[in-house]
């Protein structure tokens, strides 16, 4: 028995971010309920395929496009071998564990000092732990840069860090910050202190962020959204509706399950894994049959779901429900 998933990324989210639940695997075999089955796992980027075993937790019949297979749970050590074969330092595996701790989002002024030098860059938000930075440019490829960052209060801080992830196309880069002495710690809490007690635009109201790689469809969901009386975000990416969430932390979000970049899935998830975006609540978007859409609701976090074809009074429905309190 053999699963196949496309990428490493997919790996984390789908093996190692739900501790191996709820796996399902392409076979028409039928092993009864409680059989532990070994099974193969391919992915691109592995150096061979891992040999894994699962406990059968339920049987799916083949519905439509979508595969007869078996739903499995991971033992504890196989899991361990997922997460191993990814690596510590993977970024596709960092980036999407989400932040643990809440970021203040500013827009402060930023140079690249080293090992090139790069003007021109604004923090997008900050913690005492990291910043995202934009660039003006393609992020550099650098291991470690050090960072000049201009402060509230007219000083310049000056920062180690290290790339945790890389978005080339939104010319956008996730650092950690390395070597803080203690002085640097405390003059990074001042500003966040400051930072807090200072409004920031774009952060709070109801705005709803519409994420679907059909043209079609996101204008008619943003027909219905805006006619309610609500503000839209819109993407055609899911990484691209992911930086949207982080950047406006919106009231509602609906999300395609298919989409380029990341998946809404993987959008899910890194939503609920990130302190700052937690509680949003994120409805899903598929075709999929219901029963089969419910369930991926659940293994993905999600709030709820809508199906497609899109209908007027579903949509209206999901927002009132979620959103009570019009503008």
């Amino acid at each position: 028995m053999k699963l196949t998933l496309p990428s490493l990324a997919r790996v984390w989210t789908d093996l190692v971010m739900l501790g191996g639940q709820g796996v399902f695997i392409p076979s028409t075999q039928t092993p009864e309920v409680g059989t532990v089955l070994p099974f193969e796992l391919e992915a691109p980027g592995l150096s061979s395929p891992l040999q894994l075993r699962g406990t059968v937790e339920s049987l799916r019949p083949q519905a439509g496009a979508y595969p007869a297979g078996v739903v499995v749970t991971l033992e504890a050590a196989g899991v361990d071998a997922c997460r191993a074969a990814l690596g510590a330092e993977h970024s596709d595996s960092a980036r999407l564990t989400g932040r643990l701790e809440a970021r203040v989002d500013c827009q402060l002024v930023a140079r690249i000092d080293a090992p090139i030098q790069v003007d021109g860059c604004v923090v997008r938000n900050l913690s005492d732990s990291g910043l995202t930075l934009v660039t003006p440019g393609a992020p550099p490829e650098a291991e470690a840069l050090v960072l000049s960052l201009q402060l509230s209060d007219g000083t310049s801080l000056r920062l180690s860090a290290e790339p945790v992830w890389r978005r080339l196309e939104l010319k956008l880069l996730g650092l950690k910050f390395t070597g803080l002495d203690e002085q640097t710690r405390l003059r990074l809490q001042r500003e966040l202190d400051a930072l807090k007690g200072a409004p920031v635009a774009n952060v709070q109201g109801q705005l709803v962020v519409l994420a679907d790689d059909d043209p079609s469809i996101l204008e008619l969901m943003c027909r219905i959204v805006r006619k309610a009386g609500f503000r839209v975000e819109r993407a055609e990416r899911g990484d691209s509706a992911l930086e949207l969430i982080r950047q406006h932390r919106p009231a509602l979000v609906f999300l395609d399950v298919l989409m380029p970049g990341l998946d809404g899935l993987e959008v899910c998830r890194t939503v609920r894994a990130d302190a700052a975006l937690a509680r949003i609540p994120v409805i899903l978007v598929s075709a999929m049959g219901e029963q089969r859409l419910l369930d991926t609701v659940r293994g993905a976090g999600a709030t709820s779901f809508l199906n497609k074809p899109i209908h007027l009074d579903a949509v209206r429905a999901l927002l009132s429900k979620y959103l009570p309190a019009r503008p």
